[in-house]
């Protein structure tokens, strides 16, 4: 976990600088990948928070796995890590339809702009951290959401059903399948028109 945590921390880091450079330029392509960056980054922060808790409670997490569970650390590490998944899922999916009115419809679309893209990413981060904030707005119906697991992670989809898991299945299932699909079908659209040309 180390290992991964500190390659996405160092190499999202770099991507940010890099592209950085080319957001002088106003260039769609770089604030979005910069987006998508940001939030792999995050995953980087998420992955330390749960190392870190990993070698600090090593050999004695037994005695205290729900005051850890419970706290404020575990809530905080499972809202990063969905905002991070869900911000990179809805990123990679602008960026795929993005490309797809460049190269399907180049004509008959106006490519994205640098201030409707910024547009698009704060309407995603608002979207996202709703999305990650909700569990910890204190409802009965979520119940220690971020705290079920032992890594905090907000995935309840289990045969026991505890409460909460429709958001998890709505969020995890459903939101990220809908944008697989969306990516998958623009890019096969993408192959074959390619293709024939």
């Amino acid at each position: 976990i180390w290992v991964q945590g500190l390659v996405a921390l160092c190499g999202n880091l770099v991507v940010v600088v890099w592209r950085c450079r080319d957001l002088q330029g106003r260039k769609v392509h770089s604030l979005l990948i910069t987006n998508l960056a940001v939030g792999d980054f995050l995953m980087g922060v998420y992955l330390i928070i749960i190392a870190g808790t990993d070698w600090y409670y090593r050999g004695v997490y037994m005695l205290h796995e729900q005051a850890w569970r419970g706290s404020h650390l575990c809530h905080l590490a499972g809202f990063v890590s969905t905002f991070s998944s869900e911000l990179s899922v809805l990123t990679l999916t602008i960026i795929t339809l993005d490309r797809l009115i460049c190269i399907i419809f180049p004509l008959r679309f106006a490519r994205l702009s640098v201030r409707n893209a910024v547009r698009v990413i704060c309407a995603v981060w608002l979207i996202v951290f709703l999305i990650s904030v909700v569990p910890l707005s204190g409802m009965d119906y979520f119940q220690n959401f971020y705290g079920r697991s032992g890594v905090c992670l907000a995935l309840h989809v289990t045969p026991a059903q505890p409460p909460g898991w429709e958001y998890s299945v709505g969020v995890f299932l459903v939101l990220n399948l809908l944008s697989f699909l969306i990516i998958a079908f623009s890019y096969i659209w993408m192959f074959f028109v390619a293709k024939k040309t």
